[in-house]
């Protein structure tokens, strides 16, 4: 199953709800993930351009687009950006047959 890094930037109305009244925020992340079949599989706050990242895996990038977009329809994010991430053993895979080593 593929795995994808998704980095988002807060809404300041949810950063302030979230210094007023803290809460687990993986845990919201990964209702919306498993809801759609998929695995959350680390969360992390950031400094720098966005205020959160995940590595999430999906069986497929039609079904992780319709668990980000269940995220994005809540209002609470500025801004979102998705990454599919290859594994090694897939790249050395994929390189392999491509160059038919």
């Amino acid at each position: 199953m593929p795995f994808f890094m998704h980095q988002w930037t807060y809404k300041d109305p949810e950063v302030k709800a979230m210094v007023q009244r803290p809460q687990d925020r993986a845990e919201t992340v990964e209702v919306a993930v498993e809801a759609f079949g998929g695995k959350l599989h680390n969360f992390f706050f950031c400094f720098g351009d966005y205020d959160g990242m995940c590595i999430t895996e999906f069986r497929d990038s039609q079904t992780a687009m319709a668990s980000l977009m269940s995220i994005i329809g809540a209002g609470g994010l500025s801004a979102l950006k998705t990454t599919v991430l290859v594994t090694q053993e897939e790249a050395k895979q994929r390189c392999c047959r491509l160059m038919k080593w």
